[in-house]
């Protein structure tokens, strides 16, 4: 790894250490990955530039052509800048290894590895307020968009230094959008026949529609947007992006099919580049082509090299501009916006500690409920709803959304699916729910969330768990929405003279990054909470064709054939979805049909209100609530 000064003990222990080269290829010393190692260590104020290479390649390998003996990093690049320092970051990316062990990492892992690195690299020599420009091939730029969105959730100085001090990412051949990568990484490895252990998960991030894939690129670009509308109010200016994309297909690789894993089946020659053109660039951004594969894209042999020209005259034009802002002290700069990005992740990790990179750690999700596959209708109010439901919907606001209507119209179920489709659309935001039913479920909630985001005291019985969480959530944990349910107690939510409780409203926090939805049926709260008309949202009962939609999807096809007695029914039930959905338990149970149940309600009224009584099984809907049915289907006349 180059010559620097003896690591620390912090360091060794940190796995973060700078070590010397030995007999070794560096690459192949399993200690070399996950550190930052200097092929030019300059004392030059401005710039450093740093490397970061792709899928199954190598600090040292991607960088270099296939005549030269050291990458152009080390060899070309010094001779157009000679005062800047150069970097490369190396980490275990290989799909399969035939000398080892695989390791498992997934991409945050290597992201975390890199902002770590680099930071105590730079606060080893004291250069934290040095300029940053990366430069990434493949999946290396992945890992360093994810470095820079974790980077801007940190508080730690050191480590948020590193998105402020960032000028700008050269991309070459990064799928921005999904790739073949990851399926000709992974039939290459089966036809060699030398496959030992895959890496699934590194290699599923590059497959279209990768939920972690979404999920880095919404908040790399949220951050991107942020910086450009900032300009350089915070002391940062905007950060500069080219993408270079390859114009050759892969070179030597052949596209295998294979009847299972045992057997290679036919093989033809590719025709399409491994990264294609719409899926390496970004839309607003300088996109330069590179007349080589995705392998070769990266690796100059001289500096009349078209692609080596192209890239120097990107940087010189960048470098122009940092010379301009070089009298500013990142360090000592605020970042007032850091708790007001959308992040990917919730930070609240400890300092110097490896995060598990587990589910939690993209968004938390605490819904007491699974998706109800069978719910239907309501379309129109859902999307209306998630128009100005998601955070940041409203950039300047915690905006507050409410649900109202009579017990039974559903109320709960909307949210539950506003709850599953915000998820769907935005896999970074954490979904927390809340029902205020009475005051110690709703401390015994709050009390979930702040484990989940790991609150200090909130185990502490003496603790007031709500205002902890209230905290936690108006001061960071990434974009949020919280859903409070059943919050029709109006002293329960405002208080009266004579209570010593907390309202539970001054337990709601305020985060322009949070959202949060009530459901009530009670009007005199949603004027309380000083909801406005659009984001009010009243619901009653289900349009004709829902409501007989949902009786039909819990009863036999032969006790929905009677039409006549179907539409009479749901006359009789005013179209109300739990009642509807309680007569389809009963009809369901029993086996009678839906003539011979509406006879049974039409019989009397006090055989109506014990049909009406009767409890059903519903995985969606609250244990400890019996179904108030009779009571709604009485207001309701």
């Amino acid at each position: 790894m180059g010559q620097r000064n003896r690591p620390t003990s912090s360091q060794q222990a940190s796995n973060f250490s700078i070590s010397k080269k030995t007999a070794w290829s560096s690459e192949e010393q399993p200690q070399a990955q996950d550190m930052c190692y200097a092929y030019v260590a300059n004392n030059d104020k401005h710039l450093s530039i740093i490397f970061i290479h792709g899928l199954t390649g190598g600090r040292e390998r991607t960088w270099t052509a296939k005549e030269a003996s050291s990458p152009w990093p080390k060899t070309l690049l010094p001779l157009k800048f000679p005062e800047s320092r150069i970097l490369t970051f190396g980490y275990d990316a290989h799909v399969t290894q035939w000398r080892g062990v695989v390791s498992q990492s997934r991409i945050a892992h290597h992201a975390w590895k890199l902002l770590t690195a680099l930071s105590t690299y730079r606060e080893e020599d004291d250069t934290n307020e040095r300029r940053i420009i990366f430069v990434c091939h493949s999946l290396g730029g992945l890992v360093c968009e994810d470095a820079l969105v974790t980077s801007k959730q940190r508080s730690e100085p050191h480590l948020h230094g590193i998105i402020r001090s960032t000028r700008g990412i050269i991309f070459l051949g990064t799928p921005h959008h999904g790739a073949g990568l990851a399926r000709w990484a992974e039939m290459l490895a089966k036809a060699v026949g030398h496959i030992k252990q895959a890496n699934p998960k590194v290699v599923q991030v590059l497959q279209r529609d990768s939920e972690v894939l979404a999920r880095i690129q919404y908040s790399f670009h949220t951050i991107i947007m942020t910086r450009n509308k900032e300009g350089n109010r915070n002391g940062a200016p905007p950060i500069e992006i080219t993408c270079f994309y390859e114009e050759l297909p892969p070179a030597r690789a052949w596209a295998c099919t294979f009847a299972d894993s045992r057997e290679v089946g036919a093989c033809t020659k590719p025709h399409h580049q491994v990264v294609p053109q719409h899926s390496a660039i970004l839309p607003g951004y300088i996109p330069i082509v590179i007349h080589a594969n995705h392998m070769d894209m990266a690796k100059f042999d001289s500096v009349e090299d078209p692609g080596f020209v192209a890239m120097c005259g990107e940087l010189r034009r960048w470098l122009k501009g940092l010379k301009a802002d070089v009298d500013v002290n990142i360090a000592a700069v605020a970042d007032t916006s850091g708790q007001q990005m959308s992040h990917a992740r919730v930070p609240f990790w400890s300092v110097g500690e490896t995060p598990e990179c587990t589910e939690s750690l993209q968004s938390c999700w605490l819904v007491p409920f699974g998706r109800n596959r069978d719910f239907v209708g309501r379309q129109d109010m859902l999307e209306s709803l998630l128009k100005v439901l998601p955070p940041r919907a409203d950039e300047d606001n915690c905006q507050r959304t409410v649900i109202e209507g009579l017990c039974g119209v559903g109320k709960t179920q909307i949210a539950l699916q506003a709850a599953f489709r915000t998820r769907d659309r935005y896999p970074d935001c954490s979904v927390f729910w809340v029902p205020a039913v009475d005051a110690l479920t709703f401390e015994n909630s709050c009390r979930d969330i702040g484990r989940q985001l790991k609150v200090k005291g909130v185990d502490d019985d003496k603790a007031d768990v709500g205002l902890l969480v209230k905290t936690a959530l108006s001061e960071g944990a990434g974009r949020w929405l919280l859903i409070v349910d059943n919050a029709d107690d109006v002293e329960l939510l405002f208080g009266n003279a004579g209570a010593g409780a907390t309202p539970l409203v001054e337990c709601l926090p305020f985060n322009r990054n949070g959202s949060i939805l009530f459901t009530t049926r009670n009007h005199e709260v949603t004027m309380r909470l000083d909801i406005s008309p659009r984001h009010s949202f009243t619901t009653g009962e289900m349009r004709r064709d829902e409501a007989v939609k949902m009786l039909q999807r819990h009863l036999t096809e032969s006790q929905t054939r009677d039409a006549e007695s179907i539409n009479v029914l749901l006359d009789f039930l005013t179209d109300l979805p739990l009642a509807i959905r309680q007569a389809s338990a009963y009809i369901s149970k029993t086996g009678m049909s839906v003539a011979k149940y509406l006879q049974h309600c039409q019989s009397s009224d006090s055989k109506l209100v014990t049909l009406l009584s009767k409890d059903f099984v519903d995985r969606n809907r609250y244990k400890n609530i019996k179904n108030p049915v009779t009571t709604t289907w009485l207001i309701s006349f």
